[in-house]
């Protein structure tokens, strides 16, 4: 699905940022080792060597870097935060598409998906079929309520989450 395909690429982003931040660590340890090790074996009067001042120069913008990744990659794992969706979301939006398909002249049809009452029938269910079935009669429609949710299971779009679609029928 398009959310996945984004999630992942956020996901690569962020870990793509967070090998950034630690390759500029490493290179921020190597500077002020360096400096450390020149300041001890430099007198205090050439302590404020072009040298030194370059890579205080460095590493300030190396810092600053860093601090702009970290936010760059708490901001992306807020976004991606806010974009993932949950499964019954997606499956009401693939519900609603299939009866819109089905059912074009139904303009406002009742999208009724759920979690199952017995785990037995699967994982979540679409009710809408009997709520159809009363709008279609009041249209002066025959409806069948199994007629209707084979339209529906029909024109089902495809997609990665739903693995088995089928029917209970009540006696």
């Amino acid at each position: 699905m398009a959310d996945e395909t984004l999630i992942q690429e956020f996901a690569k982003r962020a870990q793509s940022a967070e090998e950034e931040i630690v390759h500029l660590k490493k290179k921020i340890a190597t500077l002020k080792s360096k400096v450390a090790s020149e300041a001890e074996n430099t007198p205090i009067d050439q302590k404020k060597s072009p040298e030194v001042d370059r890579l205080t120069v460095e590493n300030t913008k190396l810092e600053y870097q860093i601090n702009q990744l970290k936010r760059f990659i708490e901001e992306e794992k807020a976004k991606s935060s806010c974009i993932m969706t949950n499964t019954q979301f997606i499956l009401n939006e693939l519900f609603k598409q299939a009866i819109r398909v089905a059912f074009p002249a139904v303009t406002d049809p009742p999208i009724l998906v759920q979690s199952t009452q017995n785990d037995k029938f699967g994982d979540y269910q679409c009710n809408s079929a009997m709520g159809l079935s009363q709008i279609l009669k009041n249209n002066g429609q025959k409806a069948n309520p199994q007629a209707i949710a084979k339209s529906i299971i029909a024109s089902l779009p495809p997609n990665d989450l739903i693995e088995k679609v089928g029917m209970i029928m009540k006696k």
